[in-house]
């Protein structure tokens, strides 16, 4: 076993009124060796970050007060806040010493607050693996590198749209729901022509 953890946070009042950001960062790993020709680590990650939104200022406001905000980004306290989540996990079995099989599965979750001229509220929910296979053998004596894979997703979007009021949700303006699915093949041949020149086909 091993294992990785990390945390790190980042704020600031900034320079101009209502340019205040705030970020917190944790992400942590655990790996596992189950055999000497399987392995398999898993990854988390958050993100907590909140960022307030002076807004732009003519160029005679800059003169006047170059700390000054933007009006109206005051009173509708625009920001940008977002809570994000992360799961996912990478496991590769090596049969043999030419062979190797990587599987890769993920999971997230994302929530933003961000009133600008309305409030918008997302949930974002994102799903997918990717499966790759490489091999490496020799093909008239030269070295050989094949690679291909296929990598499924899935993302789902709900959105409320909200009357801003001083930063909070007042009447619901509009509501959707966005889904986005891709699915993504591939390979690649890598052909060694010499020790220091290879072409690639893709």
């Amino acid at each position: 076993f091993d294992y990785y953890v990390s945390a790190s946070g980042f704020a600031q009042d900034g320079f101009r009124e209502h340019a205040r950001q705030d970020t917190r960062r944790a992400f942590a790993n655990l790996g596992h060796q189950l055999t000497p020709q399987l392995e398999t680590r898993v990854y988390l990650g958050h993100v907590d970050s909140v960022s307030a939104l002076p807004g732009a200022i003519t160029k005679a406001q800059l003169q006047d007060d170059p700390r000054a905000a933007n009006a109206g980004r005051v009173g509708g306290d625009q920001h940008r806040d977002i809570r994000w989540t992360r799961l996912s996990s990478k496991t590769v079995y090596r049969p043999d010493a030419r062979q190797q099989f990587e599987l890769f599965v993920f999971a997230s979750h994302k929530r933003l607050h961000h009133p600008i001229f309305q409030v918008f509220a997302q949930r974002n929910r994102d799903h997918g693996l990717e499966a790759r296979y490489t091999v490496e053998s020799e093909i008239g004596g030269r070295r050989n590198r094949l690679v291909v894979g296929i990598a499924p997703s899935r993302g789902t979007t709900h959105e409320d749209r909200f009357v801003n009021v001083g930063g909070a949700s007042g009447a619901r303006t509009n509501a959707s729901r966005q889904v986005a699915r891709n699915l993504e093949l591939y390979a690649g041949n890598q052909h060694h022509l010499a020790p220091t020149l290879a072409f690639v086909a893709r």
